[in-house]
């Protein structure tokens, strides 16, 4: 048998196990789109909602959005972290002293009414380097913002999925973090090693190429799913001011601290009044 009928007779395979697939995008929880998608998931449904950009975002406008240049800032730092570490600590300190909101309040009906329907909810994180502790840390921001995933699998409520460094993917009270694997090979791993493959699945996630692959990913299994780009976050308005992120950004790197927008406007002034 040649090769391309071999790989024909593959495609066939697989294309067959799939019952049904969408792909869809939206801007709002409360927009039809999300209402014709919850009325199709059960019992038998896991959802995966990403935590940031989606569920949650930073509070500081430096983070928003709208028109803005610096919501990269801790990308770039990171990237400078690679070469000097001294920036990696700054990441680290802006985690643990930063404030986050919910980006719709409609998020927290949402997922309280498939919970309360025996529908299974967890969380997808991926954070850009590895930082220690940081699952309790974010565990306990969304409980914080009132979000409460299904916090167990198989009576299991912390599981390493994949490990083969220091930093590993691990679910933990209802969050998958991915630590340095991909979303679409994290939640691979995830239904192989809980053994949890269902009949129906729902991905919702702010970045589309992500969305688009762990769509792809799914296509082996014989389930219904839906993937669904979010867009919401990107409706947040509200645009920094240049010379207080200017001042965020210095007192972060140079004196390890974060300042919200509120303190540190605070502080410019001050500074501004030693200038007269």
């Amino acid at each position: 048998m040649s090769n391309k009928i071999l790989l024909a007779i593959i495609m066939l395979i697989l294309s067959s196990n799939i019952a049904n697939a969408q792909f869809t995008a939206t801007y709002s929880v409360n927009s039809p789109t999300i209402k014709k998608i919850e009325e199709w998931v059960d019992k038998d449904t896991l959802v995966f909602i990403e935590i940031d950009d989606t569920l949650m975002m930073p509070q500081s406008l430096m983070f928003s959005f709208d028109s803005n240049p610096y919501r990269v800032f801790i990308d770039n730092m990171i990237s400078l972290g690679k070469r000097m570490p001294a920036y990696n600590s700054a990441v680290a300190t802006w985690y643990q002293q930063r404030k986050v909101k919910v980006v719709e309040d409609g998020w927290i009906d949402f997922i309280n009414r498939l919970k309360a329907r025996g529908v299974a909810v967890y969380g997808l994180c991926s954070m850009p380097l590895h930082l220690v502790n940081i699952e309790e840390k974010r565990y306990i921001e969304t409980k914080d913002l009132g979000i409460t995933f299904s916090n167990s699998i198989n009576n299991q409520q912390d599981i390493v999925i994949e490990k083969k460094e220091a930093w590993f993917s691990r679910f933990y009270k209802g969050i998958i973090f991915t630590g340095p694997y991909s979303k679409s090979h994290t939640l691979l791993e995830f239904l192989r090693v809980t053994n949890n493959v269902p009949s129906k699945m729902l991905i919702i996630s702010s970045i589309k190429h992500e969305v688009k692959a762990i769509d792809s990913a799914l296509r082996i299994f014989n389930m219904d799913y839906r993937s669904v780009h979010y867009l919401g976050s990107r409706e947040v308005r509200g645009r920094p001011d240049s010379d207080l992120v200017d001042l965020q950004q210095r007192e972060l790197i140079q004196n390890g601290k974060w300042l919200e927008d509120d303190a540190a406007k605070l502080l410019l002034e001050a500074e501004r009044q030693e200038q007269k």
